[in-house]
């Protein structure tokens, strides 16, 4: 490294690694000697060029062919050092990565697959995928979503696909899909990117039937719901901290608040503080002793009346027979 060397353009994400090596060849100091310019990005490249008397240019970020030509003939004095493969020569080796093993390990997973380009077309698939347009992974391979299907899902995904090339996000999506078959299925899509963001991989798994579960159990508790809101009895439910996490209509008139005003809340929030405190005692002692316990006590309602209930406190019990809360019903 010679003085000749005086103002540098580096380009890339490592510029105190490129800082360093250059210090090392001077014995002087190296303001002395040459200043570096850094860019992160070639959007200004040209730009910083005109504008500046550059002896060097290093280029840690591939640059295309005909970028490079131009600065050749534009600036035929640089000095130029390139230390990555230029953005065609990445690009064209993308669909190399699909070699005849990969698409073998592609077909042995269980669960839809596939891979491609930000020109939305397919590289790769398994036969998992491809059975979800009625065709096999090489009557995929290069084709688009829009060439494949005609579902009215077409332009969402789509644009969902084009904005995550912008955003560089994971993307979780979930469709409903009615296959060629005519058969319909609740889809999940998990799509994130490889290859410096120049892929989209993407796997699908079928929900349809927890899906299903899902809905009944909503309508269960939706009923029991009901159940506990028609009932003349005082119903809530609370953590291992005597935290409400539901209670139901009876329970609200007597505290005077809504359900979603008392929750995460303890009596501590609504009752006189020596009500609370002996209601907390019991709730601990039905929680280490895991049973059931009831008693009558004197509790003050929002009006101030005081009532004698007849409380029973119930331990939620996992599958393990282990405490993970308490269901307290309150009568009058």
């Amino acid at each position: 490294m010679s003085h000749s060397i005086r103002n540098i353009l580096y380009l890339g994400d490592n510029i105190t690694l490129i800082d360093t090596l250059l210090n090392t060849f001077f014995v002087n100091k190296k303001t002395d000697n040459y200043h570096i310019v850094h860019l992160s990005n070639s959007d200004q490249l040209d730009l910083t060029l005109s504008g500046n008397s550059f002896s060097h240019l290093i280029s840690e970020l591939p640059l295309t062919t005909d970028v490079k030509d131009k600065i050749k003939a534009d600036f035929p004095l640089l000095n130029t050092t390139y230390l990555n493969a230029t953005e065609q020569s990445r690009d064209a080796g993308i669909e190399n990565v699909f070699t005849d093993e990969v698409k073998a390990v592609l077909e042995s997973l269980s669960i839809p697959i596939y891979f491609k380009n930000k020109q939305a077309q397919y590289l790769a698939c398994n036969h998992h995928f491809s059975e979800l347009f009625g065709l096999t992974p090489a009557q995929v391979i290069g084709k688009t979503f829009t060439d494949l299907s005609d579902s009215p899902l077409k332009d969402e995904i789509d644009k969902v696909d084009q904005q995550m090339f912008i955003d560089h996000q994971v993307g979780l999506h979930e469709y409903k899909w009615t296959n060629k078959a005519g058969e319909k299925h609740d889809l999940l899509f998990y799509k994130e990117f490889t290859a410096n963001v120049k892929i989209q991989s993407g796997l699908i798994f079928d929900i349809t039937e927890l899906n299903k579960s899902k809905f009944l159990l909503e309508k269960q508790r939706r009923m029991l719901r009901a159940t506990e809101d028609i009932s003349p009895d005082m119903i809530s439910h609370i953590d291992l901290k005597s935290r409400i996490l539901s209670c139901n209509k009876p329970f609200e008139k007597f505290v005077g608040y809504l359900e979603k005003e008392v929750l995460g809340k303890t009596v501590y929030d609504f009752s006189p503080l020596e009500q609370a405190v002996a209601s907390i005692k019991q709730d601990q002692r039905v929680i280490k002793n895991n049973k059931i316990n009831e008693q009558e006590v004197v509790s003050t309602d929002y009006d101030g009346e005081r009532h004698l209930l007849n409380i029973k406190k119930y331990p939620c019990r996992t599958n393990m027979a282990m405490c993970k809360g308490l269901f307290l019903l309150a009568r009058i």
